[in-house]
């Protein structure tokens, strides 16, 4: 409790600094006025989606990961070859 004490009391020093307001002439805004109101935890139909359309992301960018790996592997594997063969 106490830290949380300190914390707001160092916040509000802060917002009073001459460099945060323009040596007083743009005051920061209050609390009160700067927090909106609460947000309400997502619906499950919100979830799903944005965890469906972040996961369509995913598989791109792990099928262009393969393909990018499997074309180093192959390059590789024919200088190997090709080192081999001389």
């Amino acid at each position: 409790m106490y830290t949380h004490l300190m914390e707001s009391k160092l916040l509000t020093i802060q917002k009073e600094h001459r460099w945060l307001s323009k040596g007083g002439e743009d005051p920061m805004p209050s609390k009160e006025d700067n927090v909106l109101e609460p947000i309400e935890p997502p619906t499950e139909e919100e979830l799903n989606a944005a965890i469906t359309g972040n996961m369509r992301h995913l598989m791109v960018v792990v099928c262009l990961e393969s393909f990018l790996l499997l074309k180093l592997t192959v390059k590789f594997l024919w200088t190997q070859w090709v080192d081999l063969a001389l």
